[in-house]
Formats: structure tokens, sequence, C-alpha cells
């Protein structure tokens, strides 16, 4: 081996050069490729330094230098850009955290500001770079203009919203200048329909009175409108306005502020008042008109006349106040009113003012109150108008009902209220927890300190030459030591919750593995007791969502529990699942608790019957930790007992379906359906979009073909014979659907899917109708592409390729090839199999080999035992334990056996039994002698360590938190150092690190940590 790596090594000087120049071609084509594909874009190393920039960044710095930026950090660079827009700094430093911590890609749009003062919208796209072996290498930053875009998208919208319209409407910008007009409206005024937007406003403004009729300026009133609609959202004004010929028209005009690409937009809709301004008896139709116009407004409408009679209103006025006919409102209307207003005004002083006022300024608005028949008030916003009928006036009314606003604002008040306090309650609780909190925290450090003394000093007693009184002494005192340990870790964890620092680390895990992994410990702690552990489940496999860390705790601790206060019988963990949750019953048969006990079982230092418990130890804080995380999980915890008989915790959590596929990280390599004899196409305008479904599609070996248009791709679909054709929904000139339409029409069945990020309801629908097969939104998801391809391509062009995940090849050091080689041959063993159970992760799958080796050298005894007495229970958990673990790592064969024994002992088929154990137990010891040849061969390696700025930064903070011996902060740096997967002699010396830790040696461990430090 050595040979040949050696003869691997050399090149010759002109292998070299080539070399060279093939960089040197490359990194040429990657800079012209950035300078041309994006508007801007730079390439980062895995340190986020500048690699490569498209020239174009250069426009936003001060220096013409190219060369100024590279191997700068990216978050030095912003500094020196011209920042105007978007382009933020604590935004960028955001995004790289998100691409540091395993995002794979996302992007995010951005306002640039041009150095012309032009605003534009960029895409701006973060994209993980790995190498070869699926390690991060470096980030890809990119950016499209999709300015045009953005804006025909906010044009299609605003035209659909101003042709729908069945009223003369205008859109104006901000500036009071009309941008889009529909039909009506220079209908109305009768203006040439081919007008442009220019001449439009042109024209408007100069057919225009200069004065309303009460000596008003149009132009002041037209720019109150505009102002107070930008401010409040809406604003309604009622004008007099004249046609291209002069003929007079009355409107009431109601702005809305609408949203836009830069700003808002205002869509103005005009009202024609002007039949309704003359006499009733004289125009029916223009009465039906407006009595049509009021009952569709959702406001309170009401017309009275000069002497302040009612003589109008709409339906919405009598739905409101509960009034079954108009002529009873009209005629009662101002019992309608309660006798005093908000402001303390009597109502009928309140509307002789109004009256009043309205001679002077013709439109008030105001807050007032009715009250309807039955008693409730009613607040409303109202705006009053008096308008010229014939030679006198009338006034309008036009009021919003406010109950559900001021509901909400009401609610929001005692919200706020009660959060404040709560604020004051918690602030309270803090401050009285916090002391309590350090003193436990400093307390439990003060005590593990000697404690690792203690420990130390009995291992080494433990080695001497004791006589068997002084072996027992010595190994009292190793006992008593590690359960004090575990009193301590108690007081710790219950000092993160009470300083709110025990928090949830959701993923997607198997929640059967979590439970197999949980019975061997229990298996474990009643190895030496003679009580029986079982466990009862469901075998179908279930995969969760949530933090099976903290679930293992509270599992572990309950058992645990359970078994410490058991001393002859079982202890029974019991798993059933619903609909929605996650039930577990932990049973015993112990001693149980007394009744007054229970109702403070959960509570924080509480240990019941201490006279008859004095040999257990414990602080009494188990429970209370179980309680809080549980209650974190939205789930619960109860508990039965019969004192003197035994106890059962009853947990319920909900049940949150996980993804199979995500507990595990797949290489890109593990694509199990490839179709490289497919014929697809995909169509899209969007040169992006077309790029991501064809890396998509390559991903299953498939070589798509593409259309950029539908006309394009109608050409295309009647020239060739495709499987499948992915058609985007939005294309300019003729889209998707009216493309599909026309595939149809010809005759062609292809399969075509949909691709499209509409999120409009009806959508899939709409598609399916046109002729689609199926629908694909966007953003294209991996999983959602290949059920779709596996769906329409047809079987028989799918096939299986080799893997390549579980190579030898990625095993890194001499010794670690030579024991996986050794592994590989272990006959009736498949590493293969035992690598997918563990999502490809070598030393997970080594770390279960020495455990199920360890299950083996126990097995042996335990079956033959069970078997002789005849205890068919015992022998059935055990070897269906067994079965589970060589299944595990890939021993199918004997795991089968296994299977074969355990349905016999269900069957108390012991003659079965007692045939096919001893051959079983020769494979086991077969296996086993394996097994330990390939461990003995395991060195460790030495030699330089390379430390990502992840664990740098843990490492230099365990330093400070050593100097200033804050043992909670500790404690959370551990758990920092435990979420990580460490490979090779890196993983063997931050092992020993946390094992120091552990022990309280933090001058050892932080000698270890310098060490690390100096040689990385």
């Amino acid at each position: 081996m050595s040979d040949t790596l050696n003869d691997s090594s050399f090149e010759s000087a002109d292998s070299m050069d080539d070399r060279v120049k093939d960089i040197q071609k490359l990194e040429q084509y990657l800079a012209t490729l950035m300078d041309t594909a994006f508007s801007y874009s730079v390439l980062l190393d895995r340190d986020t330094r500048i690699v490569y920039y498209s020239k174009s960044l250069l426009g936003l710095a001060d220096t013409a230098d190219y060369n100024a930026f590279i191997g700068m950090p990216l978050l030095d660079a912003y500094k020196k850009l011209k920042i105007r827009e978007g382009l933020d700094i604590n935004n960028a430093a955001h995004r790289l955290s998100r691409i540091l911590n395993d995002d794979e890609q996302f992007f995010a749009d951005d306002v640039v500001g041009r150095s012309s003062g032009e605003r534009r919208i960029h895409r701006i796209t973060y994209k993980r770079i790995t190498n070869e072996n699926g390690e991060f290498d470096g980030i890809l930053i990119f950016s499209n203009d999709i300015t045009e875009i953005r804006l025909e998208e906010a044009e299609r919208r605003l035209n659909d919203l101003l042709y729908s319209s069945a009223l003369p409407c205008a859109v104006w910008d901000t500036n009071g200048d009309a941008v889009a007009f529909n039909s009506d409206i220079v209908e109305v005024f009768a203006i040439p329909e081919t007008t442009s937007p220019t001449f439009f406003n042109d024209t408007f403004l100069s057919i225009q009175p200069e004065f309303q009729p009460d000596g008003t300026r149009t132009e002041v009133i037209r720019r109150e409108v505009i102002r107070e609609a930008l401010e409040t959202g809406f604003s309604q004004a009622m004008v007099r306005l004249e046609k291209t010929d002069g003929t007079p028209i009355y409107f009431t005009v109601n702005a809305t502020r609408i949203s836009w690409v830069f700003g808002y937009r205002l869509i103005v809709y005009y009202y024609n008042m002007t039949d309704f301004m003359l006499k009733e008896a004289e125009a029916k139709e223009a009465n039906e008109r407006v009595n049509l116009m009021l009952n569709s407004t959702p406001l309170i409408c009401v017309m009275r006349d000069d002497q302040g009679n009612i003589i109008d209103c709409n339906q919405e006025a009598l739905n409101t106040l509960g009034v079954a006919n108009k002529a009873d409102f009209c005629r009662d209307f101002y019992d309608y009113f309660p006798e005093y207003q908000p402001d303390g005004m009597l109502t009928t002083k309140k509307s002789e003012d109004m009256l009043q006022i309205l001679d002077e300024k013709e439109v008030i608005s105001l807050e007032r109150t009715f009250q309807s028949p039955d008693g409730e008030i009613i607040p409303v916003d109202s705006k009053i108008i008096r308008i010229p009928w014939k030679d006198t006036y009338h006034y309008i009314s036009f009021s919003r009902d406010l109950r559900e606003t001021k509901a909400n604002e009401q609610r929001m008040l005692e919200i706020a209220e009660r959060e404040r306090r709560a604020e004051i309650q918690k602030e309270s609780a803090q401050a009285a927890n916090e002391a309590k909190s350090r003193f436990l925290a400093n307390m439990s450090h003060e005590i593990r300190t000697p404690m690792n003394a203690v420990l130390g000093m009995a291992e080494l007693l433990l080695q001497e030459d004791l006589s068997k009184r002084q072996f027992q002494y010595a190994n009292d005192i190793k006992s008593s030591a590690e359960a004090l340990l575990s009193i301590i870790n108690d007081i710790l964890d219950m000092s993160k919750v009470q300083e709110g620092k025990l928090t949830l680390l959701p993923i997607h895990y198997d929640f059967n593995a979590l439970i197999d992994s949980v019975s061997s410990v229990a298996h474990f702690l009643v190895s030496n007791r003679s009580i029986t552990f079982r466990l009862c489940m469901p075998e179908e496999p279930v995969f969760l969502y949530g933090d099976n860390i903290r679930l293992r705790q509270v599992l572990l601790n309950l058992l645990s529990n359970a078994i410490k206060f058991t001393d002859e019988g079982f202890v029974t963990l019991t798993i059933s699942y619903t609909d929605n949750s996650i039930k577990i019953i932990v049973s015993d048969t112990g001693m149980g608790i007394r009744s007054e006990d229970l109702p403070t079982l959960f509570e924080a230092f509480e240990q019941f019957d201490v006279k008859k418990n004095r040999t257990k130890i414990g602080t009494g804080l188990g429970l209370t930790i179980v309680k809080s995380i549980l209650s974190m999980m939205n789930g619960d915890v109860s508990v039965e007992s019969v004192y003197g008989k035994g106890t059962s915790f009853y947990v319920e959590i909900p049940k949150i379906l996980g993804d199979e596929t995500l507990i595990h990280k797949v290489d890109k390599k593990e694509v199990l359906a490839f179709a490289p004899d497919a014929k697809v196409l995909v169509v899209d305008d969007n040169m992006v979009n077309l790029n991501v479904a064809c890396g998509f599609l390559g991903l299953f070996k498939i070589n798509a073909e593409t259309a950029i248009s539908g006309k394009q791709a109608l050409e295309m679909v009647r020239d060739n014979q495709y499987d499948i054709v992915f058609m985007d929904y939005r294309m300019p000139e003729m889209d998707g659907v009216e493309t599909t339409k026309r595939i149809r029409k010809s005759g062609i069945q292809t399969p075509i899917i949909a691709l499209t990020a509409s999120a409009v309801i009806g959508a899939r629908e709409m598609m399916l109708k046109a002729g689609m097969n199926d629908y694909l939104s966007k953003p294209i998801r991996k999983a959602e592409f290949k059920q779709m391809l596996l769906k329409w391509i047809p079987s028989e062009k799918f096939i299986d390729l080799p893997q390549e995940a579980s190579s030898l090849k990625d095993i890194e050091g001499a010794e670690n090839k030579e024991f996986w080689t050794r592994i590989t041959q272990i006959e009736g063993l498949s590493v293969s199999k035992g690598l997918d159970r563990v999502g490809n992760q070598w030393d997970i799958y080594k770390k279960t080999l020495e455990l199920t080796l360890g299950e083996i050298q126990k097995c042996n005894t335990t079956l033959a035992e069970s078997l002789v007495a005849n205890d068919m229970c015992n022998f059935r958990i055990f070897v269906h334990s067994m079965k589970s673990s060589l299944a595990y790592i890939g021993a199918a064969e004997l795991s089968e056996r296994a299977y074969r024994l355990e349905i016999a002992s269900a069957k108390m088929d012991t003659g079965f039994c007692a045939a096919n154990l001893p051959p079983f137990l020769d494979g086991l010891n077969n296996l086993k002698v394996q097994l330990e040849e390939s461990f003995k061969i395991i060195s460790h390696e030495e030699g330089a360590i390379e430390l990502s700025p992840e664990l740098l930064a843990m490492l230099r903070e365990m330093l400070v938190c050593f100097d200033t011996t804050d043992v909670v902060r500790i404690d959370e740096e551990l758990e920092n150092l435990n979420s990580l997967s460490l490979f090779g002699a890196l993983k063997d010396a931050i092992e020993k690190i946390k094992d120091m830790i552990m022990m309280m040696d933090y001058d050892g461990a932080a000698g270890e940590i310098q060490k690390l430090l100096d040689v990385s």
C-alpha cells in the first residue's frame, strides 16, 4: 500500500505545468462567468474571505483596483462599499451565519440604490459550496436584477384591479398624476379612449373647474385627497368636475392607498352623483343607481334635507341598527342616539352644531355613537357632506361601524395590562430565584471539586490488594461518590430550568431507536437486581420531530426512579400511539407513594417517606425537571400510586411526525432513482428557473431539453416524444395554460406538470382543467421532484446504479482502514446495511458494533439460564433485544435466528428453543471473536488537528468560563461540545476534555484545550 502511495506521490514537471495552466484557465473561466452571468457575484472561501467577485461591484466601491478586496473578509469589504439601500451589514452577517450553520441555499430580495439615484430590486442568492467529500468549502453569493419582473407583476395585478372595477377609476402616483385608467372614466369625461396617461393628465386637468361651488380651489381638494389617502389609507371628497364639452358632473371621489414596488399608488373611484343631485321625481333611473351605490357600500349612509329631516338611508344603516324598514328608520332616526355623546355633549345640541358647521365647511368628520332599539351603543366614525340640491342643500353622512375596532383596542389594552403585570411578577420571581439558582450552582461546583479527589482515590484503592471487607468499604465510597455526582448534575439542570436556559433542540429522529437505547440502559440497571424490566410497544416504525435527547432524559429519569424504588417484581415501559399523541407509561411494583404526598410530587427538593427511603440517594429534583421538560414539549405527566404496591407514571406528548429522509443527512451521491434514458422537456422563460430544474434532473442522471417560451415548447413537443414536460405557469405571450391547451388540442397526451409559485385559491384546479396532469410548487424541493418523476416517468426507464456512500476510501487513517477492512471480511455481517441504519456515519456504526459486542457477552449466560429456569418471558425479552441489535449492525442471518427463537418463546415452545439455542449461541460467539480481533487493531492517530471556527469559539469560551469558575456556563458549553459531530484524533481529544470537565478537573481540561489551540 505504501509503495503505491509513494509511486503516486510524484509527477513530472510537465504534468505540473499542465495542471497549473488548467487551474489558471479554470480561474479565468470562473472570473468571466461571474462577470457575465449575474448582476453582482462574490465567491468566498470557507473563512468567508473573498476569492473572486464580479467587476460590477467596483461601481459600489471607492477604488477601481480589482485586487483591493481579494482575500478580505466579506463583512470588512461591506464597510468599504458605498452602501446605499438594501446592502445592510447586519443582514449580511445574519445570512452568512445561516450558510455557516448548514443552510444549503436560500435567497433574499433587497432594494439596491444605484449611484444615479435609481433604485433596483435584486434577488440575492446565498449558496453553500462543498468539496467532493461533502464538506463545507466556501460560499457563492450572486444577485440578479428582478426589478422588471416585479414591476410587471405589480402592473398585472394593478390592471386586474383596474379593469375588474364596474366604476370609473384611475390609478394615481403619489403626485396625483394618473398612470393608468379604465375605459369607463374616459367615457364619462368624453376623453378619447386611445389617449396616453400623459395626454389624459393634461386633458383631465385642463377641463376641471378652478373653483368648486363653495369657492374652494379644485386643486386644493385634490391635494387633500392625496395627502389623507397616503397618511390614513383612505380619503373621500365630494367634487364638481366637467366633461371636455363643459358639462358639469358631481362625484364622490374615493381614494384608497395600495402598495407598490417602490412605495404606494392610489386607486381612485369616481361615484357619479350627478343624477342624485337632480330632482328625484325627474330622474328615477338616476335614483336607482344612487340606491344601488349606497346599498353596495359597507358604510352607514343617511340623507337628510336642509330642515334636518331624514329622507333616505341605505340597507347597511337598517342592518347595523336592527331596524326593519326604511320608513321607521327615517321617522325615528333621532331616537337611535343616546342622550349624550362620548364628549359629554347632548346629542341634540351636537346635531345643531354640526349643521351650523356644515353651512361653513361643507364637509366634517367626527366620532359619535348610535344606540340600537335594544339599547346597544354603537360607536361610529362619520363623515358628513353638504351637497347642492336645487336651490338649497341636502346632507349625506357616511358612518363606519367601530365596534370591532374598539373591541380590538380594548383587548389590546387588556393584554398589554396583563403583560405588564405578568412582567412585574416575572421580574420579581426572577430576582428571588436568581440568588438561589446561583447559590445552588456554586454549591454544586464546590462539592464537585473535592469529589474529583474522592472518586480518584476510590478507584486507586480498588486496584490495590485489599481484604474483602476493605474492598467493600472502598467500593461503597466509589458508589456513594457517583450517586453524589448524579445529585449535583440534577441541581445544575434545575438551575437551568429556573434561569430559563433549559431549551429544546428539535430534530427528526427514529422513536423506536430511542426506545431501544433507553431499554438497553434499563436492562443494565436491573442486571444486578432481583427485578425484571419489560418493554411493551407496537412493532411499527415511528419517526418523530422533537428533542430526542430531552425525551430520553425524561424516560431514563422515570425508569431509574422506578428501578431505584423497586426491590422485587418488575418495571414496565409501555408505549402506545394515537393519531395526535404518544402515550408512555412507566409502572413498577415498588413501595408506592402515599396519597397525601401526590399533590406535591413534582415540586423541587421534595422526597417522601424519608425514613423508609433513607437508603435511596437523590435530590428530589428529577421529577421537577421531568415536568419542566414535558411542559416545554406541550406534553404532560401524571401519576397513580397505591402505597406498598407500586406506582405508574403517565406521560403524553404531541405526536409530531418527522421525515425519515431527514433523520440522517443524505450524501449527494445517494439518489436511488436514476432514469438516464428518460426524455424530459423543461419550459420556463426564466433562465435561473431552467437551471434549477435541470440541476435537479441531473441528480437523477437525466439530461433535460429546455424551451424558453410557450411557442418554442409547442414546436418541440410536436417534433419529439417526451416522457414528461415541466411547464411554467406564467410566461409572456403564451403562458403555460394556453400552451397546454394547444398541445392537447393537437392530440398529444404527454404528461405535463405545472411549475408555479402561484398561491391563488383554485390555481391547481384551473391548471388541471386546462389539461395539465399534475402540479409542482416553486421553489422546487428534491423529495417532491423525485416523487413526481417516479409517478409519471415509465417505470421501465428507471435503473439501479451502484451507491458510493459506503466506500472504504472514505475512512481516514491507516489503522482505521485496516480495522474496517477486517470488519467487512466478517462472515454474515453486511457493513452496507449497518451503515444504512445509521445514515452512513462510520463512527456511530463503530460505536454500535462495540455496544453489540457487549450485548453478545451478556446474552450467552442470560438466555441459557432463562431456558433452564423455564422463564420464557425473560427469554423472549432478551432474545428480542438481541434480534434488534443484530439487525442494526447488519447481521441479518443471526437476527433472523433470534426472531424465530422469539416467536417460539412467545408460544412457550421450549423444545424448539432448546434445539435451536446452541447453534444460535455458536454463531454469536463466532461473531464476538471476530469483532474482538478487529477492535484490537485500532489505535489513535497523532498529528496536526484542524479546528473549525465554531469549535475554536467554543474552546476559547470554555477557557474564559474556567477562569471565572462559572459552572452554569461551563455546563452549557459542555452541551455545545456534545452537539458536534467529530471524528478521529479530534474526537478523542474532545472526549478527553469532556471527561476532565465532568470530573471538575478544570486545570487539566484547560491544559488539553491549550494543546489543541497550539497545534491547530
